[in-house]
């Protein structure tokens, strides 16, 4: 096992003689263990065994850890490893010292490990920490780690109160795209309190169980409730359905759901209903103009509300949605088409020329950013309805909706549209 070198540390295999120093700079420091998953140790004699327990797995080349020294002065002053392995991913984990806190050790040595075991050969590094740890989730970010998403979990069998995770990756070659400017505007228009943002009520909850609900995949016309059919023990994925409020409906109606959505903000106000209710939601980060990381054939429903318009491509998608269906599992999409995209502000006036592409059209790039609407996309009904078809989907129902607000909706013209589609037996 190789020692590492960051500006201000040596990063050293860790040794049986480091027992007493790991006792008393961390180990035994209640706050140090906080967010961790063991109680602080009682005695160096426990260290002594976790030590042991270490120095072995390391003689096997089962896991890493490394002992975080001082360049200056020799002192050790927390440990990082890599602890586990998460499909083949190795997975993170540290302790520091509190008198060392707050001053970049742990970002410097996180970067560091992270570059050795890149060159080892790993492309994908996994590094998780409790939600309310906040100075760990900042550490992980300066690290330069994307979040992928939360779960909740008992702590550990010696803390088995229920926490939320927050799951991060550091990734060898993360490429950067529309998608990532995506995701950071909406999670701003969340913070500004967007709309679709907004997660429902406790009462909202409460009153979807006693069976009074509406679930909208556009702005205004709910989806008829036929629509969805029994959902009890029913696998329901919400795609690009974050925001805490579908998922929360769908989990009163008896569904396990996991909600995929690329917006973090989006994610924490789904978990965060969550908590509040007392349910059991998966929510992932992750790009859905990606293979979607689900096996064929999981889902009964997939609730896909409005996000089209922020991806180039879309038939990809709704292959991926239909792979990962099971056999007469129901898809249903809510889509806009090329109206919005044509008019002006005002909606009175055409001023755009189909498609509606700002990845080639400069102008339209520019008008995007003047109203702070991301990087959009216009679909035909070609791509939209009739990618479903080229998927395999059988359509079994349409209806359409308006903008809600603004001129084209006065005039009460259809500008979304929502499908039911179901993969055949």
């Amino acid at each position: 096992m190789k020692t590492l070198e960051t500006p201000r540390l040596y990063l050293r295999p860790l040794r049986a003689e480091d027992a007493q120093a790991m006792f008393e700079t961390w180990c035994s420091d209640p706050e140090a263990s906080k967010y961790l998953p063991w109680e602080p140790h009682k005695s160096v004699e426990e260290t002594k065994k976790v030590l042991e327990k270490w120095i072995g797995q390391m003689e096997r080349g089962e896991r890493f850890h490394w002992g975080m020294e001082l360049k200056s002065d020799g002192t050790l002053i927390g440990e990082i490893g890599v602890v586990g392995y998460h499909r083949g991913n190795p997975v993170l984990g540290s302790c520091s010292g509190r008198a060392y806190w707050g001053n970049g050790y742990m970002t410097e040595a996180l970067k560091t490990v992270a570059a050795y075991l890149f060159e080892e050969g790993c492309d994908t590094i996994v590094i998780e920490a409790l939600q309310d740890n906040r100075a760990s989730n900042r550490v992980i970010e300066k690290a330069g780690a994307t979040y992928v998403g939360s779960y909740i979990v008992p702590q550990s069998d010696v803390k088995p109160q229920l926490v939320v995770q927050n799951s991060y990756r550091i990734y060898k070659n993360r490429e950067s795209c529309y998608a990532d400017v995506n995701s950071e505007t909406i999670d701003r228009w969340v913070d500004e309190g967007w709309e679709w943002g907004k997660p429902i009520s406790h009462e909202e909850f409460i009153a979807a169980k006693a069976g009074k609900w509406d679930l909208l995949l556009t702005p205004t016309k709910p989806v008829p409730h036929g629509w969805l059919g029994d959902l009890k023990g029913k696998k329901v994925l919400g795609l690009a359905s974050g925001g805490g409020q579908q998922m929360p409906i769908l989990t009163a109606l008896g569904a396990e759901c996991i909600v995929f959505d690329y917006s973090r903000r989006q994610l924490e106000s789904e978990m965060r209903v969550a908590m509040r209710e007392g349910y059991t939601i998966t929510a992932m980060r992750g790009d859905m103009t990606k293979p979607l990381p689900f096996a064929d054939g999981t889902f009964d429903l997939i609730f896909h509300p409005v996000s089209n318009c922020y991806v180039k491509e879309v038939k990809p998608i709704f292959k991926e949605c239909f792979r990962v269906l099971k056999k007469g599992g129901v898809l249903l999409a809510g889509f806009d088409g090329e109206i919005n995209y044509i008019v002006d502000d005002d909606e009175k006036t055409i001023v755009n020329k189909m498609p509606f592409d700002p990845l080639v059209n400069p102008e339209q790039m520019a008008q995007l950013q003047r109203d702070d609407s991301g990087v959009q996309f216009s679909h035909t009904m070609e791509e939209q309805i009739g990618g479903q078809l080229e998927a395999g989907f059988i359509l079994t129902d349409i209806f359409g909706d308006t903008n809600g607000e603004g001129y084209l909706h006065d005039l009460n013209i259809q500008t979304f549209h929502v499908t039911r589609a179901v993969k055949p037996e």
